[in-house]
């Protein structure tokens, strides 16, 4: 939330240098006092980002209480493949994902290999990680579970999956884009060391700035696209494996 506010605010702040302005605001101008921000958004588009902040709090506190039933292999499973689906997606865009604010470090088709990679992650990992939850799905004393309860698993860990991948890309990436507006250090780094004109610095902010949008993105589709992939997984995985038989006593024999 911190990052989210140092970037909009200055998406949304006005240039006092005429030369700026033609960056920030093309063709009629900016319309605001130079050097001045609007502060961001109203209030219509901070509402879903706060109602967003309150879903993943809620889920990761059911997720992660005594009361819940998803296992401890759930978790572990997706959170570990979110974790990786994070690294690979910060990767591919640490400064928004547009043309001009991608990975510095990875330009051109150099970064192709990862975008292929994400790309799978985003549809196949919460698959993979759903049918592997239902299929190693067990009870604390070690017995399977029922084929719904497997399911739910799965869905679990589909979904956990892909929510800890955004939230994991967004916490690093806006912090990055937020850090990269103080630091003028970090944004020489960020691009090989080379010495950047101050109109060329600025565009670099802008752009990095408004390409900030695409985590808020992240964090509403990807968790549905896991909710849907990992309930083709779970369902898959639970149907073709036989549901555990119950053991039915032995009547004593006759003395």
């Amino acid at each position: 939330m911190p990052a989210f506010a140092i970037v909009e605010a200055f998406a949304n702040l006005t240039p006092k240098q005429p030369a700026y302005q033609r960056i920030a605001c093309p063709g009629q101008g900016c319309g605001a006092v130079p050097g001045k921000s609007t502060g961001g958004p109203p209030w219509a588009g901070e509402i879903p980002l706060l109602l967003m902040t309150i879903a993943y709090l809620g889920v990761i506190l059911f997720l992660t209480s005594r009361r819940s039933q998803v296992t401890r292999g759930t978790l572990a499973i997706g959170a570990g493949t979110g974790l990786l689906f994070g690294v690979v997606m910060y990767a591919v865009a640490p400064l928004g994902l547009t043309n001009d604010a991608t990975d510095p470090w990875l330009p051109g088709s150099t970064a192709d290999p990862l975008v292929a990679l994400a790309w799978i992650l985003l549809f196949g990992g919460p698959a993979a990680t759903a049918a592997l939850a239902a299929w190693r799905g067990r009870a604390p004393g070690g017995t399977a579970l029922p084929r719904n309860v497997r399911i739910g698993q799965g869905l679990a860990a589909g979904v956990l999956a892909n929510g800890t991948a955004a939230l994991f890309t967004t916490a690093l990436g806006t912090g990055t884009i937020a850090l990269m507006l103080r630091s003028a250090s970090l944004l020489h780094w960020l691009n090989h060391g080379h010495q950047l004109t101050a109109i060329a610095a600025y565009r670099y902010e802008t752009t990095a700035s408004s390409g900030a949008n695409v985590y808020l993105f992240m964090l509403i589709w990807f968790p549905v696209i896991g909710l849907f992939m990992s309930a083709l997984g779970a369902a898959c995985t639970a149907l073709g494996r036989p549901a555990p038989r119950e053991l039915t006593p032995v009547p004593a024999a006759p003395r």
